[in-house]
């Protein structure tokens, strides 16, 4: 869904710490979901396995080091003007848009 103007993303969520509201945003379905489901949260900025750390990779929390997630062969559209490409794990909200649709 594309974000236009002053539209709010469908969802509103409260950041809680020790019983006080520390943060809210408004955000997509998938990435509530995410936040919602109760997920380990971490700053992996200099881990050493920084390149490996992408959408899909796996987390060993007994040696904490993470594993490239395998590669996915995805069928690939030409970029028509007006497209926006969302970095690989989906990235803000103002960023997506409907995917080109390839030529007839």
């Amino acid at each position: 869904m594309a974000q236009h103007d002053h539209e709010m993303p469908p969802v509103k969520v409260a950041f809680i710490i020790d019983n006080i509201v520390a943060d809210v945003i408004h955000t997509d379905n998938r990435l509530a979901a995410i936040f919602l489901s109760n997920p380990v949260i971490m700053d992996v900025t200099d881990h050493e396995d920084v390149s490996s750390i992408t959408t899909n990779a796996t987390y060993d929390p007994s040696t904490q080091r993470f594993t490239a997630a395998p590669t996915i062969q995805s069928e690939s559209f030409p970029m028509m003007p007006g497209d926006v490409v969302s970095d690989e794990d989906g990235g803000s909200d103002e960023l997506l848009m409907t995917p080109a649709t390839p030529p007839a």
